[in-house]
């Protein structure tokens, strides 16, 4: 991974997988960014679906390149689009999410201010088919017990101390610095539940401190064909 040379200097990765009902809305939500300094990666793995055709007629809207590979699976898949990042920043769009208009100017903003933060993210809202808010319980404790304050970068000690009780930062929801990545590494793909949670501890344990903002800049779906859903169908989550 190496610096753009250009205004380019954030990479929008979209990991995409049978998205066919969702990839129109992930994509019209990048188009809507508020900051345009960005390029779009789509790296398919190996879908079966419509997908790729509909993400074809965004060419002409974004600066959007489309990489159609085969089947390795939800993490290899993420570390092989990770390895085609030559910006400084990227953030992983989950191919049926949806990103609020402020996402990407919020967090650049973040790392750009805070050189010791490796990531930033955001709160995040639940969304269900038809994109309409479906926050549960859970995910309104998680937001009252970590996101009381509008803006906070914790200490590392309290970070960690803090990531021990729980995952409360959604995947997808995360902008990167990736000179950071050459020091974390890449995400475990022995892992295809928590590869994201021991990924953070990972980015405390090798110095950089993780930024957060309470904003809503971020729209996570729930729906059957959720990976998450498809893996607690049997026990590799508890591996």
């Amino acid at each position: 991974m190496n610096s753009s040379n250009n205004n380019i200097d954030t990479t929008v990765i979209i990991p995409n997988y049978n998205s066919e009902p969702y990839i129109a809305r992930a994509l019209d939500s990048v188009m809507h960014q508020s900051y345009q300094g960005f390029k779009v990666l789509i790296v398919d793995d190996g879908s079966q679906d419509k997908s790729l055709e509909i993400a074809n007629t965004y060419l002409k809207h974004l600066p959007l390149t489309i990489h159609p590979l085969e089947n390795i699976g939800i993490t290899a898949n993420w570390n092989r689009a990770i390895r085609l990042v030559d910006t400084e920043y990227f953030t992983l769009l989950h191919c049926d999410d949806e990103l609020a208009p402020q996402y990407l100017e919020t967090l650049r903003a973040l790392l750009i201010k805070d050189k010791s933060l490796g990531i930033a993210h955001c709160a995040a809202l639940s969304i269900n088919e038809q994109s309409q808010p479906s926050q549960s319980p859970v995910e309104q404790y998680k937001i009252n017990k970590y996101f009381k304050d509008q803006l906070s970068t914790r200490a590392i000690n309290i970070q960690y101390k803090m990531l021990l009780s729980g995952d409360y930062i959604v995947c997808p929801a995360v902008f990167y610095r990736a000179s950071a990545i050459k020091k974390i590494g890449f995400f475990n793909e022995n892992y295809q539940m928590v590869q994201d949670w021991e990924y953070w501890f990972r980015v405390l344990l090798n110095g950089y401190q993780i930024g957060n903002t309470n904003q809503l800049l971020f729209r996570y779906r729930r729906h059957s064909l959720n990976q998450s859903k498809l893996n607690s169908a049997d026990l590799s989550r508890y591996q």
